[in-house]
């Protein structure tokens, strides 16, 4: 018998006692519970029985008249179906792409961290590296459980019970999300004190950013409010079963018992469970704007600008270090082809002078180098995140006017791939273009460098023997 109207309306089970009313239901035959998510097997006592005035249950009517919405947006709930329900693409990348991608990462940026960690590579830029790398780490580590178990097995797909909802919720999105936004804050962090570096060199040894201990404490600074930006959603996240029903139009039906209340024939449906937000809708996009501008478009706009300046003050001190060697160059020319009209003593103490110009060039030429590494990684990160920040602004809007837009949840699982897809990059840049990685990363595992050569010389052989038989 169809709903009148076609709407059906829900009924949150906040207490206990809204629980049992409902389970009582369940027992009597009423409502199905083929999940089992309130009773471990639903003992049906009147299985032929279509109606049943229960009016003299006062506690049903009651749950009802209560706690009744018509429209899941009234009370900011959700009804949950499947944990790994979505658009067909997040299915896809959650199941069978990102956790090999996953897997890859974590196998990098344990490689990564213990490079960092070791006495050779202590510094206050590559401490900020390494608490970035943790941070990526426990970023993709703590969902893929949830995820190896969406692809393995139906443990998120049915009996979706409140502790699994909070169970994925936390794994999949607040702790995860709380990691992200250390890492990006460490990201401008870094950006910072290499913009000092670059730009202040010599204000660069007295500069608080510069020095290990005040690093230290910025990090733990920039960990507890990360952490802090995360208490609200967890405040207000609440996962109820809930009884969908609706008012029919008739007192007979075949297939699916009706009950009456209060004189009006209802039909009950299987309980389900929601995931609810309850406040406003003007309050939510407050919070969510406030989330985006903090976590996502206060750092992007930030790196924008100290990239800039840094790709600005790389090209300039380039070019002065060009200036310096090839004025110090010409200079010991000069001196070693009049080294026979003058007597030695006068041109010993210049040449050296000379040469040491020569020598802090190639320092600073080995700091560019630090500093081209960093602006790569710069790079990278707001070419995920840009993309990224636009969709969070997007979905912002869409929930403050009640839209909805299938294609931008596909964009957006596509840009939080991306995000994860950026964090191996990462081992790659400061494999290719640090030396002082390199000669770590060997140190500390020689037997994965053996192999990482022998591949290498395989490879070279390989682009050889290809260029001999195209005659090149």
């Amino acid at each position: 018998m169809a709903c009148w109207n076609n709407l059906t309306q829900y009924a949150l089970l906040y207490s206990q006692s809204d629980i049992d009313a409902v389970v009582y239901m369940i027992q009597l035959g009423l409502i199905n519970d083929t999940q089992n998510l309130l009773t471990p097997t639903a003992v049906h006592k009147r299985p032929s029985n279509t109606s049943l005035d229960l009016d003299q249950f006062p506690t049903i009517p009651n749950l009802l008249n209560r706690t009744s919405f018509s429209n899941e947006n009234e009370t900011m709930c959700s009804a949950l179906t499947s944990f790994d329900a979505g658009p067909p693409i997040r299915k896809i990348i959650q199941t069978h792409v990102q956790p090999v991608v996953i897997i890859f990462t974590l196998f990098t940026n344990c490689l990564t961290s213990v490079v960092l960690t070791q006495s050779a590579m202590r510094n206050p830029t590559n401490l900020i590296l390494l608490a970035i790398a943790v941070a990526d780490l426990l970023t993709v580590l703590l969902p893929l459980p949830i995820y190896m178990a969406f692809s393995t097995s139906n443990l998120f797909s049915r009996q979706l019970t409140i502790s699994k909802g909070y169970l994925v919720s936390y794994l999949t999105h607040i702790l995860p999300t709380t990691f992200h936004t250390i890492a990006i804050w460490l990201t401008v962090l870094l950006a910072l004190q290499r913009f000092i570096y670059v730009q202040y060199p010599m204000r660069a040894s007295v500069s608080m950013l510069c020095k290990e201990k005040p690093v230290c404490w910025a990090i733990t600074f920039t960990c507890t409010v990360a952490a802090s930006l995360q208490l609200p959603i967890v405040a207000v996240t609440r996962f109820h079963y809930g009884l969908p029903y609706c008012s029919v139009n008739g007192r007979r039906v075949q297939h699916s018992p009706v009950i009456f209340i209060n004189n009006a024939s209802v039909r009950l449906f299987e309980p389900i469970l929601f995931k609810c937000t309850p406040m406003p809708a003007v309050l939510y996009f407050g919070l969510l704007l406030f989330r985006i501008t903090v976590v996502n478009l206060l750092p992007s706009v930030s790196l924008i600008i100290l990239t800039g300046q840094l790709i600005v003050a790389l090209h300039r001190f380039k070019k002065n270090r060009r200036k310096l060697l090839q004025k110090s160059a010409n200079k010991i020319v000069l001196l070693k082809s009049s080294l026979l009209d003058e007597p030695p003593t006068a041109t010993q103490n210049v040449i050296p002078a000379a040469e040491k110009k020569i020598e802090r060039a190639s320092r600073s030429a080995e700091k560019d180098s630090t500093s081209r590494m960093m602006l790569v990684i710069l790079i990278i990160f707001l070419t995920v995140e840009i993309p990224t920040t636009a969709c969070l602004c997007c979905y912002a809007f869409a929930t403050l006017f009640t839209l909805s837009f299938k294609w931008l949840h596909e964009i957006m699982e596509i840009c939080n791939f991306l995000v994860v897809l950026s964090y191996p990059a990462n081992f790659f840049v400061y494999f290719a273009m640090s030396r002082q990685f390199r000669s770590t990363f060997k140190g500390s595992f020689p037997r994965l460098w053996s192999i990482l050569v022998v591949m290498k010389n395989r490879c070279d052989t390989s682009t050889n023997t290809d260029n001999v038989a195209q005659g090149v």
